[in-house]
């Protein structure tokens, strides 16, 4: 029995003090790499996201001014159909893929209390809109504001106005924005 007592020697092996010193500079050596993941994985979502946002609000603003060139060409008003239903508080949304009538013109529709529906993105034709597709968590707002220019003009007609586009979207349990406005001329 003592041959059997004498094959363990104290002294020999780790004890349990080492073995938590060096169980916490693994975990210090591992956290640092992980975090630094983590937090390059979000940037770049945040980036993209961004990125996003940017081509919607360029893409509202485009609508809009083809919108205003067309009315012009056709020689109707050059807000109709623009400011009665994005004016504001409450905005409107556009809808570049949509379908007016028999024609392809695209579609402007009033938002309802200011709120506008989530744009969708539809994995097959890779558009966004709102017709068909998943949620993609974007929302977007047209504001149409006449500008005055200290005096009613004559004819009662503005020749000026302002459209600012709100975009918004969820990220991470947060809800990031940003508001773009640009100003349209009658240029006729």
């Amino acid at each position: 029995m003592k041959k059997f007592f004498k094959k363990f020697k104290t002294g020999e092996g780790f004890s349990i003090l080492e073995t938590l010193i060096a169980i916490t500079i693994l975990i210090a050596a591992l956290t640092g790499p992980l975090a630094l993941a983590s937090q390059s994985i979000r940037s770049a979502y945040r980036a993209r996201n961004e990125t996003i946002a940017t081509y919607l609000t360029a893409e509202a603003f485009e609508f809009i001014r083809n919108k205003r060139d067309t009315n012009t060409f056709q020689g109707v008003d050059w807000m109709t159909g623009i400011s009665n239903l994005c004016a504001p508080p409450d905005g409107c949304y556009v809808d570049s893929y949509g379908n007016e009538g028999s024609s392809y013109q695209g579609i402007i529709t009033s938002c309802t209390s200011g709120n506008c529906p989530e744009i969708k993105w539809d994995a097959s034709s890779g558009l966004y809109g709102y017709s068909s597709g998943e949620n993609s968590g974007f929302k977007r707002k047209v504001v149409v504001t006449n500008i005055a220019d200290h005096t009613s003009p004559p004819d009662g007609l503005f020749d000026e106005v302002k459209v600012e586009v709100t975009i918004s979207w969820t990220e991470f349990l947060q809800t990031p924005s940003f508001t773009v406005q640009t100003n349209l001329f009658k240029w006729h």
